[in-house]
């Protein structure tokens, strides 16, 4: 059964090698994620199936802003859904705006965030290790 939860301290391992296993390239580290589960402007979500963990997410708030740091899935487990599922719990957050880099050739993920409204608001050349560019994405959260 696929569920979402809060991320606690205890977490920190098993978030280093899910990101490690998503993004290679660009893996995070065990003290990394120990450090920021303490810190109370930041927000870390797990997605698992049948206990699991298949993805994550990580968001940083300032003032009125959520900067999502990253979100992913294994591989295996994308195309189903899932991925908007946390995107979706992270928007929850009690946030004027969020803005977010994703990079240029990561279409799905690009179509992911327009289709819950954020919009392209710049461009960071070869801002990832790989050499690819970024792109800064903005989303204004709807008025009650």
């Amino acid at each position: 059964m696929f569920r979402i939860r809060t991320a606690t301290a205890k977490d920190a391992l098993i978030l280093a090698r899910l990101h490690g296993e998503i993004f290679p390239e660009d893996a995070w580290t065990k003290e990394w994620f120990a450090s920021r589960l303490k810190q109370k402007r930041m927000n870390f979500l797990v997605a698992e199936d049948a206990g699991r963990p298949i993805g994550l997410s990580a968001l940083s708030i300032v003032a009125d802003a959520a900067e999502i740091l990253t979100i992913g899935l294994l591989s295996e487990q994308r195309g189903k859904g899932w991925g908007g599922r946390l995107l979706h719990d992270a928007l929850r957050l009690p946030v004027s705006h969020f803005f977010l880099e994703v990079a240029a050739d990561n279409q799905a993920a690009i179509s992911m965030y327009k289709s819950v409204g954020f919009q392209e608001a710049g461009r960071r050349s070869a801002y990832y290790k790989a050499g690819t560019d970024a792109i800064v994405m903005v989303r204004s959260q709807p008025d009650p």
